[in-house]
Formats: C-alpha cells, sequence, structure tokens
C-alpha cells in the first residue's frame, strides 16, 4: 500500500456545514437500503479531521 501512497497528498476540499449535511443524509439513506455494507478504515483516516493520529506518510514518522 505505501508504494501506492502518492508522494504530495491532494489539496483537501472544505465544504459549507449544510453541504455535509446533505452528503451525509445521502450517504446515510444509501446505507440503510443496501443489502451489504463495508467500511475500510486505517492509520491515517482521522488525520484530516484534526484528530492527530500519525500517518504513514507524515515525514516525522519516517524519520523515528
Amino acid at each position: 500500500m505505501a508504494d501506492s501512497a502518492p508522494e504530495v497528498a491532494e489539496v483537501e476540499r472544505v465544504e459549507e456545514a449544510d453541504v455535509i449535511d446533505q452528503k451525509a443524509s445521502r450517504l446515510a439513506d444509501q446505507i440503510r437500503g443496501s443489502k451489504h455494507f463495508i467500511a475500510f478504515t486505517g492509520a491515517g483516516v482521522s488525520t484530516s479531521a484534526g484528530k492527530f493520529e500519525p500517518s504513514a506518510r507524515d515525514p516525522a514518522i519516517n524519520q523515528l
């Protein structure tokens, strides 16, 4: 997986709260209507959400 990760992360998008609410509602409807649901999570998923969980791409981690 590390070999396929981009060297430079894409610029993160910032959206208004009402847009996020609409998208979350639409996603929740799709999940409720689905027969199966799989969520992929892992290291670094929460870093862009403002929670500091060091990512494998974090230069400080790679220097250890």
